[in-house]
């Protein structure tokens, strides 16, 4: 099983540097918890953007049934693998859920602090937080953050002598794997925002568009959380069924369908992906725990076959940006200029913009991920995500 490489995201999109940005918003620290992915890459995007990036910590306790004799106590909730592998002896507790209890907890205010503290280190510009904090329809840990936002800046308060005068916190409408496309949304547009207020209209219509699709790989995991009650977990269990739950428009989880295998649940999941992805990321996230996923990458590329993938597209789009740019800048254009023109039957400035909206329309890059071991003691082995930002209909 192969970790694949982080897919290059905010594709599309001009990322500028701190001193090149308008200040909009300024400088922000913006925090999640542990069942976002966030990894080396989008660190470096983060400050890029001018902001800062900080993760809250989950805990997970592995006690075995019967006698309540905890096994595992503070497990990280980092992914659960080295060197492409899972670890071995998790995946086997998590699938094992007749003997081994699995319970997880939100971050406390203490770590949140902690955190917070730890990025702004050596920092006095940041003037604000941004809590992207998970639906209270389905985690706690929105309860924390507000705790946090409520006390920031207050002398004497929970974040100390840190210099943030503000927190913000905007409860999403995604799931887990969505919150990581929320969040490299949201720092890019930070800079066009002049209020938090504006920043969370942007991330609302942004989640419009969002689809996410979520699968458990054990119910009884769900029971002993809390997130199933007993009658779900019983007609789940009679059925043999697995079911796909996706967010409404208040971050609530509904049922979207239910297949009896694995193979159906898949090709279920994968009808119900957008038609046609933002090309701005042009990116599908698959998460998963203990899933092969070869199995899950073709389904997945085989849903967005239609469109028209080019060898030469990667150049066309090279040629026609150096057109776009001498058009816009009022330059002469050459004889070599004029061909290029011909060849792609384009003449005014509108027409190069489109060819290059079209031409990034290729089949978009399917990136791979593993969820953290918070997600898979939740949810248990075989649980699976499909998320997609469908594009905008302007």
């Amino acid at each position: 099983m192969s970790v694949n490489a982080p897919a290059t995201v905010l594709q599309g999109t001009n990322i500028l540097s701190p001193k090149e940005r308008e200040p909009g918003l300024g400088r922000i620290l913006f925090l999640v918890d542990q069942t976002v992915a966030v990894d080396n890459q989008m660190r470096t995007i983060s400050k890029l953007l001018g902001h800062e990036v900080a993760v809250a910590p989950f805990h997970v306790s592995i006690y075995e049934r019967g006698s309540k004799k905890k096994v595992v106590e503070n497990l990280d909730g980092k992914p659960p693998y080295e060197d492409g592998k899972f670890d071995a002896e998790f995946v086997k507790m998590t699938r094992d859920s007749e003997q081994y209890l699995m319970l997880t907890a939100k971050p406390s205010p203490g770590e949140t602090k902690t955190a917070m503290e730890e990025a702004l280190r050596d920092r006095h510009d940041v003037m604000l937080t941004v809590m992207l904090a998970p639906s209270a329809k389905v985690s706690a840990t929105g309860s924390t953050y507000n705790l946090v936002a409520k006390e920031a800046g207050q002398k004497g308060g929970l974040l100390g002598e840190t210099t943030i005068k503000e927190a913000k916190v905007i409860e999403l409408r995604t799931l887990g794997p969505g919150a990581k496309y929320v969040l490299q949304y949201a720092m890019n547009v930070a800079k066009e925002c002049s209020s938090t207020q504006q920043l969370e209209e942007k991330v609302r219509s942004f989640e419009r568009n969002l689809v996410a699709l979520f699968s458990p790989g054990d119910l009884r995991r769900l029971k002993d959380g809390g997130r199933v009650n007993m009658l779900q977990f019983a007609f789940g269990s009679f059925l043999h069924a697995r079911g796909i739950v996706s967010p409404d428009a208040t971050g609530e989880p509904k049922r979207v369908g239910v297949a009896k295998t694995e193979n159906k649940l898949i090709e279920l999941m994968t009808e119900k992906l957008p038609e046609k992805v933002d090309p701005d990321f042009n990116t599908v996230t698959i998460a998963h725990f203990d899933v092969q996923d070869d199995i899950l990458t073709a389904a997945v590329k085989k849903t967005y076959e239609h469109y028209a993938v080019r060898a030469d597209t990667a150049e066309a789009l090279a040629k026609l940006t150096v057109l776009l740019h001498k058009m816009k800048t009022f330059q002469v254009l050459n004889e070599s200029d004029e061909k290029q023109l011909q060849k792609f039957e384009v003449k005014t400035e509108k027409e190069i913009q489109d060819a290059i909206r079209a031409r990034k329309q290729t089949a978009p890059l399917v990136e791979v991920e593993y969820f953290s071991k918070a997600v898979g003691a939740q949810s248990g082995s075989g649980t699976i995500a499909f998320v997609a930002p469908g594009a905008s209909e302007k």
